[in-house]
């Protein structure tokens, strides 16, 4: 009724139009009679242009959306095939934080635009292609725990499983410590699963953090202890001279500093000087301070401004 009173399909409000409607909505007959309203080289210009659309906070600006990103939200296969038959430009648009469609695919945890894309063998060179942060899709997948997606992508033929496992981000954080991140154990098992993985467990990032660290830090028991029955290395210490065990005081768990207790780092010290006693004597792990009191180790340790365990204990009210 509305074509018919002339309205036009083509009008932009905010940088959205009925167009990216009826494909956000996944609407493939509202589609078509858009489609059909409109001349070939207007429908051209509409569908490759990279819409701009104001985005929800104005820390953000100005975001960059193409056609193929509101067909994303609505998981509509149909909507997506589509729009890949007959203007694949839309589908290679890229936004101003970098993000190919796959990554939005991956933010989206859209698992049929997932299998489409896998389906269809998307341009294998954007599975490898980083965002403005270095960031695969495929480190995106893991950041956010999607275990199905991992899967997918990694069973996928057409991709190389050693290349993609391989890649590192802006902060050489690798795919395993996205998955750290995520806090999916299955999808971290199943990443150890892979020789190039289990071969690079304890490899670092730019602030010396392994993925134990980051484990320990979350105060991920299960994840800790899947990462050391993978050969992770309990005596490596970061930028500021913590060991995983130090950091497993950070999380307040303390079933988690217990399991990654091990006597080659109880000499430790930080870059202030301090031991794992001071750390547990600061978070209050009374089981952590009197097995290491029990083991002998030094009671009494000088760190910087004079802080002794005694001393943070007090202070801390422990």
């Amino acid at each position: 009724f509305l074509l018919s009173k002339k309205a036009s399909p083509t009008t932009l409000y905010g940088g959205f139009g009925p167009i990216m409607a009826a494909c956000s909505q996944g609407r493939m007959g509202v589609l078509g009679k858009l489609f059909q309203a409109i001349g070939r080289e207007e429908k051209d210009c509409i569908l490759n242009y990279a819409f701009s659309k104001k985005l929800d906070s104005p820390l953000e600006g100005t975001g960059i959306r193409s056609l193929a990103w509101y067909a994303i939200q609505s998981n509509d296969r149909e909507v997506l095939n589509y729009l890949f038959d007959n203007y694949p430009a839309c589908y290679e648009v890229v936004n101003e934080h970098e993000n190919t469609i796959l990554h939005d695919a991956l933010e989206a945890s859209s698992q049929k635009a997932i299998d489409f894309f896998l389906g269809r063998c998307f341009k294998p060179d954007y599975w490898l292609k980083g965002n403005y942060k270095g960031k695969t899709p495929l480190m995106i997948a893991c950041a956010r725990g999607d275990f199905d997606a991992i899967s997918s992508i990694l069973e996928s033929d057409f991709l190389d499983s050693k290349t993609l496992l391989s890649a590192i981000d802006f902060t050489s954080k690798t795919v395993l410590m996205c998955a750290i991140q995520g806090g999916n154990l299955p999808s971290v098992n199943h990443l150890l699963t892979f020789e190039v993985v289990k071969a690079s467990i304890n490899q670092v990032d730019d602030d010396a953090n392994s993925a134990l660290m980051l484990a320990a830090e979350k105060g991920r028991l299960d994840l800790v202890a899947a990462l050391l029955d993978s050969g992770s290395d309990v005596r490596l210490q970061n930028n500021f001279g913590r060991t995983a065990l130090m950091l497993a005081c950070y999380s307040e768990e303390e079933s988690v500093a217990l399991h990654l207790y091990d006597h080659r780092v109880l000499s430790a010290e930080d870059v202030q000087g301090r031991t794992v006693l001071h750390y547990a004597a600061y978070h209050g792990m009374s089981r952590l301070a009197s097995r290491l009191l029990g083991d002998q180790v030094e009671p009494d340790p000088v760190a910087d401004n004079n802080a002794t365990p005694l001393i943070l204990a007090c202070q801390e009210n422990h």
